[in-house]
């Protein structure tokens, strides 16, 4: 209902008779939905837990003024466990010009707000650095955190206030880990726009752990909270590749380069010339 009320919110000064079906509307659908609970289940250790961010943006999702809409959802996860800490849905700053621009915001934002400051608490909890996972949609977005090259969009930092080589920072760190994720598991898409098929919403609520009570029990809830991708092996792939002293190609274990020649902290420029160096003649 966050982004619902925050499109009412914002017509206080201008209301009209539209609004106040959308207000009616909205009061039958919380008198309707009184049994709904948010359910979240824990089944692993707590060195087995991660914390998971999904973050996702609706381009040009608002009518009146074309900004998009920043979603994000925080939970606890592990291969047993889901359990939701936090979420949010945020009408951006300003006009952003692609959907790719419009998630770096939103990826920014959740990054930000929700992730970064658990990083005091888990530390607390279980007494050592968390893995941090964020889960993106657009593979546009993903690749150009990756490569920290977006010559396209170098108004960002001035317009939006967000830096891609923060977010490349990031990402570069031992703990950090972006990961791709299919619009049907996007957790974050119900904060950010609005829903006709009943089927579809009752989907989006499951993601976000939102459910009857008759719904623990279902095989649906197990194959839609399922994500689309395997973060175990992926996880445990690419933080073992990130600590050790030669890093491994993706779902390999084959080294990118030998021993002898691989060094930390080079471009990726200065290791191909290190390569050829290498290479017998």
């Amino acid at each position: 209902m966050l982004r619902s009320i925050n499109i009412l919110a914002r017509n206080v000064t201008r209301w009209s008779y539209e609004d106040d079906a959308n207000l009616h509307h909205l009061m039958c659908y919380i008198n309707s939905t009184l049994s709904m609970k948010m359910i979240g289940w824990v089944g692993d250790k707590l060195d087995d837990l991660c914390l998971a961010l999904y973050a996702d943006a609706d381009f040009a999702g608002c009518a009146q003024c074309l900004c998009s809409t920043s979603g994000s959802h925080f939970h606890v996860q592990g291969k047993h466990t889901r359990f939701p800490l936090a979420g949010g849905g945020k009408r951006q700053g300003c006009v952003s010009h692609s959907t790719p621009e419009a998630e770096f915001v939103a990826a920014d934002t959740a990054l930000r707000t929700l992730e970064l400051p658990s990083i005091s608490i888990w530390k607390v909890l279980a007494n050592k650095f968390p893995h941090l996972l964020v889960h993106d949609d657009n593979q546009g977005m993903i690749g150009v955190v990756r490569s920290r090259r977006n010559p396209t969009m170098r108004h960002l930092q001035r317009t939006h206030e967000i830096s891609i080589a923060s977010l490349h920072e990031h990402f570069q760190r031992d703990h950090f880990l972006l990961i791709y994720e299919i619009s049907a598991k996007m957790a974050a898409d119900i904060h950010t726009k609005g829903f006709k098929n009943p089927l579809a919403w009752k989907k989006a609520c499951m993601l976000i752990n939102l459910l009857e009570p008759g719904d623990l029990s279902s095989k649906e809830l197990a194959d839609i909270v399922t994500p689309g991708t395997d973060v175990d092996t992926t996880v445990r792939q690419a933080f073992q590749s990130k600590t050790d002293d030669i890093p491994n190609f993706p779902y390999t274990e084959t080294p990118i380069l030998p021993k002898e020649v691989y060094q930390k902290r080079l471009t990726s420029k200065e290791r191909y010339n290190v390569c050829l160096v290498w290479i017998p003649l």
